[in-house]
């Protein structure tokens, strides 16, 4: 991410400042290519946090004492600073994705484009996540959620000083309210909404805030060794001892945020800062700290690309990081000093902003344009287009005819109005049959009230835990209830990505059919579908340094006994479960996958079944899988 160079006037320049830069981004990057290396290493982003607001907050304090505070000109700084190296990694990013990456991802390859070049990453980041989103190493840009937090706290914050300033409200309270109501606000969503607690701008303003904290307070006449010692041993015990696994940033966030203050605070004349930070390495890694960050994320996602997703090993992610200073010094060198300084400032910030401009505008064009999928040529047996359209087709999706509530968190769906009423519960693979049920309702033989109980992840029996972002799921039992009350359910149906064993599951589950059966419902149990990765259109073309190649190992089918659905126990602990309550079993393998021993991933003329590794795809279901038939037509 992009932290300013220290300002001149009220802050001097302290390289000890640029030692730390360098130690925050080299966090960043050595987690993001080898995360077992250093598992907390993403806290370097916090660090970035807290030194941008240092350096930028004393700046117009400075400024605003000295009567010289002008919003145009803060403005047409940061202009100069950010835009010149962000311009050239969108577009190189944007035009490696045309040479290697399928339509679909292009497309929203071109989205995260003009999201990035609107400083509004981090507000799509936060929306579109969730359990069917893009997996986090497929994501180019994904790195630029953090500029867009810094540069909308830079919206306002200045404006805010300013104000503050004329006003004469004294500015020090207004910081310590804001600090405390940002980061109060960050430890009350950090369980409850940790994807808005990560991305929302108001959750991360403390960690600027507290740099800005900092600034207000006079600067050290000699160092704090003690004070320089603690701090570094917070941020690389940090940076060492945290996981991505941690609910952060929350509480967890104060370890690199308290870091970096007391570093910053115990001065430049401090042992640590003068003997380690100052010196030239760290000093010159630090000044390319912005281009490095902004570079190492693309490369490293293009190479998850290349690698078919799988972990980099050590070699190749030391030569990206390599490659990446590398592309980061030349950056600097040649691309963000010449247009940053020197004359012409009025001149070079009206074109760089004409050149953002352009930049969000090739990108809009290009999710506008569905990824361009005229650009590539036939591949022999293989339509790209048809590959294309099946990649995350309808996952988790309602049908048309479908009326759609949310109770609780949890989706319920409604199809037909006549008829006894039965009711689908389970999470995405249960829901994953509406296709066939709408099909049923359009051709007019559906004879019955359909509701579909479900949520992505949420399974429909007891004893499962659930991750933070999906703690909704805990109401689908009490969601069941209800409707099978209210509607008065005669038929339940239940569905899930089923494990390969039950294990300690099966007593909650027995229980739950053995109680419906016992008010009188009668209770069906779909058994597993196929699934696994051989399936998935995503991996049926492979991403090469210079385009796709085919994976020929898809035309062959996947033997039965290579599929999870077959191979794993769960499917007879059904059975036996089924066979105990009084249960009956539903088996939609026959319908995807015929009568063996090879299950094709295709249908009619060269259409991809699925939609991923786990989910049939809507217009496979809709006319192929028959098993509910003879329950939903009679």
């Amino acid at each position: 991410m992009q932290t300013p160079a220290a300002p001149h006037g009220f802050i001097k320049y302290r390289a000890d400042i640029d030692g730390l830069r360098a130690i925050a981004v080299l966090c960043v990057v050595i987690y993001h290519a080898m995360p077992y290396a250093l598992p907390g290493g993403f806290i370097g982003v916090d660090v970035f946090f807290v030194i941008s607001g240092y350096l930028i907050s004393g700046q117009i304090f400075g400024e605003i004492r000295e009567h010289r505070f002008s919003l145009a000109a803060f403005y047409g700084r940061r202009v100069r600073h950010i835009f010149p190296a962000l311009i050239l990694v969108l577009l190189a990013t944007l035009a490696y994705g045309f040479v290697i990456l399928l339509p679909s991802e292009l497309a929203a390859l071109g989205a995260d484009v003009a999201g990035g070049a609107g400083f509004v990453s981090n507000l799509m980041l936060w929306q579109e996540a969730g359990y069917f989103d893009r997996a986090a190493m497929l994501k180019p840009l994904l790195h630029l959620w953090s500029l867009g937090v810094e540069e909308q706290f830079y919206i306002f914050w200045p404006v805010a000083l300013w104000l503050a300033h004329r006003a004469g409200v004294l500015r020090l309270w207004l910081l310590v309210a804001l600090t405390a109501a940002s980061f109060t606000a960050s430890v009350a969503l950090a369980t409850a909404h940790p994807t808005m607690d990560f991305y929302a701008p108001f959750t991360r303003l403390w960690e600027l805030a507290a740099g800005a904290l900092l600034a207000w307070r006079p600067p050290v006449p000699r160092g704090e060794n003690t004070m320089s010692w603690a701090g570094l041993l917070l941020i690389l015990g940090g940076a060492a001892a945290l996981n991505a696994r941690l609910v952060f940033p929350g509480w967890w966030a104060i370890i690199p945020v308290l870091g970096a203050v007391l570093l910053i605070a115990a001065g430049p004349e401090a042992w640590v800062n003068r003997k380690l930070l100052s010196r030239r390495a760290a000093v010159f890694i630090g000044s390319i700290s912005y281009p490095l960050y902004l570079w190492h994320w693309p490369l490293i996602s293009y190479a998850y690309f290349i690698n078919n997703a799988r972990v980099l090993k050590t070699f190749p992610a030391l030569c990206i990081i390599a490659v990446s200073m590398a592309l980061a010094a030349a950056t600097y060198r040649w691309v963000e000093r010449p247009l940053r300084y020197g004359s012409h400032k009025r001149t070079k910030t009206i074109y760089l902003a004409l050149a953002m401009a352009a930049t969000c505008a090739a990108g809009a064009a290009t999710w506008a344009a569905h990824g361009f999928p005229g650009r590539f040529p036939d591949l022999p047996r293989t339509d790209i287009g048809k590959i294309n359209l099946a990649v995350r087709d309808g996952v988790f999706a309602t049908t048309p005819h479908m009326r759609v509530t949310v109770e609780d968190g949890i989706t319920i769906g409604e199809l037909g109005d006549t008829g006894s009423a039965i009711m689908f519960t389970g999470d995405s693979m249960l829901l994953q049959w509406d296709a066939r049920v709408e099909q049923l309702l359009v051709e007019g033989r559906l004879r019955h009230r359909v509701y579909f109980v479900s949520g992505p992840s949420c399974r429909p029996y007891p004893g499962i835990g659930y991750a933070p972002d999906f703690t909704y799921c805990y109401n689908m039992p009490k969601v069941q209830a209800r409707i099978i009350a209210r509607e008065h359910i005669g038929t339940i149906i239940i569905g899930a990505r089923w494990p390969d064993t039950l294990g300690p599951l099966a007593p909650g589950l027995t229980a739950e059919l053995a109680g419906w059966i016992g008010q009188g419902h009668g209770v069906y149990i779909i058994l597993p579908a196929p699934r696994g990765t051989r399936f998935d259109p995503a991996l049926m073309v492979r991403h090469g340094f210079t385009g796709f190649t085919v994976n020929q190992a898809m035309f062959a089918g996947v033997p039965f006994s290579d599929l999870p659905a077959y191979a794993a126990p769960i499917a007879g602990e059904l059975t036996a479960i089924a066979q105990q309550t009084g249960a009956k079993t539903l088996d939609p393998r026959p319908d995807v996958c015929g009568s063996g021993p090879i299950c094709s991933p295709f249908f009619a003329d060269g259409e991809p079944k699925f939609a991923d590794e786990n989910h049939l795809r809507p217009v496979f279901v809709r006319t192929n899988v028959l098993f509910l038939d003879a329950l939903l037509t009679q």
